[in-house]
């Protein structure tokens, strides 16, 4: 299988981190989620049948699953706010008699996972028919944000109980590159 290992830049060179070949694992995964925590922890975000995470807090990693429903799931992307990590990803899911791409969500609030709202059941924060990449950042209010694509962009933002479109994205549509 693929492995993932992580680097950090460090004065004037690149190490890994660790800084041994234990710093990688399985990944299964061509495109996992990365970002930084204030106080340096690192997380990685990835999918081997199940979202996961793996978390990097000074001396050791550290991995959990993030939703064990052993499905196709693809894309995984990771922010950090003040309550914890979020993962979002796509998975598979069957509306109607249709096998569909939807985009799920939870984040970490102390030692459990969480739906924000219903971001991990069903349809989640939306169903996209051919979802190319997920995208998650934290807002400058310190809530999630949610990007991903199907042709036109769309944007989702937790509001503290529920995922709000952002004005101009789909299904209004912003199409990229017009």
């Amino acid at each position: 299988g693929d492995f993932l290992c992580v680097h950090r830049y460090e004065g004037d060179a690149w190490t890994l981190v660790p800084a041994s070949s234990e710093a990688c694992f399985q990944s299964y995964q061509q495109r996992p989620g990365l970002a930084a925590s204030s106080t340096g922890s690192l997380f990685v975000a990835r999918a081997a049948g199940q979202a996961q995470l793996a978390e990097w807090s000074s001396n050791a990693w550290s991995s959990e699953v993030v939703d064990p429903t052993p499905m196709n799931n693809w894309w995984p992307a990771v922010t950090v706010t003040a309550a914890g990590p979020v993962v979002a990803w796509v998975t598979s899911v069957i509306v109607s008699t249709s096998l569909r791409m939807a985009v799920w969500a939870r984040q970490r609030i102390g030692a459990d996972w969480v739906e924000l709202g219903n971001s991990a059941t069903g349809t989640g924060l939306g169903i996209a028919t051919v979802a190319s990449a997920v995208a998650l950042a934290t807002s400058p209010h310190g809530e999630p944000v949610v990007a991903w694509s199907d042709g036109v962009l769309y944007l989702r933002y937790w509001t503290g109980s529920v995922w709000a479109e952002v004005f101009g994205s789909a299904p209004v549509g912003i199409y990229p590159g017009g």
